[in-house]
């Protein structure tokens, strides 16, 4: 029960510390989802081309007086690539995750409601699954993928930008993002092959839609007449 009681309190606390700044903020909760490519970077003689992939997932979004915020979301997510052999084959292999992002938001244009964002910060995911799957001949390929499925370090983490549009409405809005990811961390040991760096990229583009359940009172005061 004191566990209880001591996380109760940390909540609360938070609580108290961040409602002041709601008071002249827009808060907003969502779902996104959307499409993207996804590769991964090996220092070896390693043909690939890049691995179509999807994400999606619910957001939180915090804009104080319409001009920069956050924006935090949990997401799956795949990555991932599609080696390519002499024999006109390939083996795709596929990892899912679960990822948490935290991005930066700063707005360019000054329109009070619709407009473009900038996003800017870092992600941190964790694999928990993974699969390959054989197209044609695979006589000489650079993985044991049977070993590799087991195997592979499940962490990543990196960073993430790109742009955003807003299209606003009364109770929320519509997002379109174009998000490149570039990973930090390598998902494979050092080994005779040599393959030292083992990073990821992905591009995505998503559709976000939001609901307000926060809205700047200073805004809502002069849509009443109330304000200047």
């Amino acid at each position: 029960m004191d566990m209880y009681k001591k996380i109760t309190k940390k909540i609360a606390f938070l609580i108290i510390l961040i409602s002041p700044g709601l008071i002249h903020a827009q808060v907003d909760v969502g779902i996104k989802g959307g499409y993207g490519f996804n590769q991964y970077y090996f220092n070896t003689n390693f043909s690939q081309v890049f691995l179509p992939v999807i994400n999606g997932g619910l957001l939180f979004q915090y804009v104080k007086d319409r001009k920069a915020g956050i924006q935090t979301s949990v997401e799956f997510t795949q990555k991932g690539w599609d080696e390519q052999t002499i024999e006109a084959g390939s083996m795709q292999f596929k990892m899912d995750f679960v990822q948490f992002n935290f991005l930066s938001l700063f707005k360019l244009n000054k329109k009070k409601e619709n407009g473009i964002f900038v996003k800017f910060g870092p992600y941190i995911a964790y694999s928990f699954a993974g699969d390959y799957y054989e197209k044609g001949t695979g006589n000489s390929l650079t993985f044991n993928y049977d070993s590799l499925a087991s195997s592979y370090k499940k962490l990543d983490y990196g960073i993430r930008g790109g742009v955003s549009y807003k299209f606003a409405f009364s109770s929320g809005s519509l997002q379109l993002e174009v998000l490149y990811a570039q990973g930090l961390f390598n998902m494979l040991e050092r080994d005779p092959a040599n393959i030292f760096q083992t990073m990821n990229q992905s591009l995505f583009i998503n559709l976000a839609y939001t609901f307000t359940i926060s809205r700047n009172k200073k805004k809502e005061k002069v849509k009443n007449g109330d304000g200047k």
